[in-house]
């Protein structure tokens, strides 16, 4: 009986494995538990689409903390530039659509009196050469919108042509940058010219006193406009002494094409979490291959 009760018992302790278990000791039990542990919480923080990097990472989960914590920063980094590209772009349309109405507003106010009645008596100031010097300038006013509004067309079509995560790639490139400075400074160009025009006209209809008017006019038109842009330039400026302005660039340097303040820092940024992101990259090649 002592033998078949030996028996049944061994068959008993076989039948889930084929072979007569051990009993396990403590200390490997533990052992055993702690590493997959430690797997299972390195495997949950790795990034996707990276094998070779997961696989040392669950035998060195205690030592490869900082890297999953660098990898975890980047991907708020990169979160944080698309947000950024995204807003640059939306603020550069908005400005490039704002520029194409005033261009063809003003376009309108030049061709008004380019195409309009010639003066009385060829002109009451100077005569006729001045009539036909503010022809020419006023034709100069229309050229410089024209070329304004022109490349606006052609900024639209290349913003609408790269991608976000590209952007601040493809504007670092100095000439793309004097292509996309192009709308405004003919902006500026065509309203001088216009003001110019519009001073010589109303001397050469009105008499030589209105000349003196309309250049001291013309003179400050311009000129309140550029007040309005430096006063606007160094409230920039003030915001630099706050602490989450500072995230935002350097604001304030620039009267035209404002964008390129916020991008600035953000390009210099870049180059250094690149620099740092290929060196951590570097080191994890070699402790994997070793």
């Amino acid at each position: 009986m002592s033998k078949m009760t030996n028996n049944s018992a061994r068959v008993s302790n076989g039948s889930h494995s084929g072979t007569t278990t051990m009993p396990a000791m403590p200390k490997q039990t533990s052992f055993r538990t702690a590493s997959s542990i430690a797997g299972q919480a390195t495997s949950s923080q790795v990034p996707r689409g990276r094998p070779k990097l997961q696989s040392m990472l669950s035998h060195q989960a205690l030592y490869d903390q900082p890297s999953l914590a660098a990898d975890d920063d980047d991907d708020n980094y990169e979160a944080h530039e698309a947000a950024l590209a995204s807003d640059i772009a939306g603020c550069i349309s908005n400005e490039l659509k704002t520029l194409a109405l005033i261009a063809a507003l003003l376009s309108s106010w030049a061709a008004t009196v380019y195409a309009g009645e010639i003066p009385m008596d060829d002109g009451l100031c100077l005569g006729p050469a001045m009539v036909r010097a503010s022809y020419v300038i006023f034709w100069i006013s229309l050229g410089w919108f024209f070329l304004c509004i022109s490349s606006i067309l052609a900024i639209i079509a290349d913003l609408d042509g790269v991608p976000r995560q590209f952007l601040f790639k493809h504007l670092q490139q100095q000439w793309v940058r004097v292509i996309y400075q192009v709308p405004e400074v003919s902006m500026i160009g065509g309203i001088i010219f216009l003001a110019v025009g519009y001073a010589l006209d109303v001397g050469e209809r009105a008499g030589c006193p209105f000349l003196i008017f309309g250049i001291v006019a013309a003179i400050g038109f311009v000129g309140s406009v550029a007040v309005l842009f430096v006063m606007l330039k160094r409230a920039r400026q003030d915001l630099c002494g706050y602490e989450k302005a500072e995230t935002h660039g350097n604001l304030g340097k620039s009267f035209i094409a404002t964008w390129r303040d916020r991008m600035d820092k953000h390009t210099r940024h870049r180059s250094e979490v690149e620099s740092e992101h290929f060196i951590r990259e570097s080191e994890e090649e070699k402790v994997a291959t070793s």
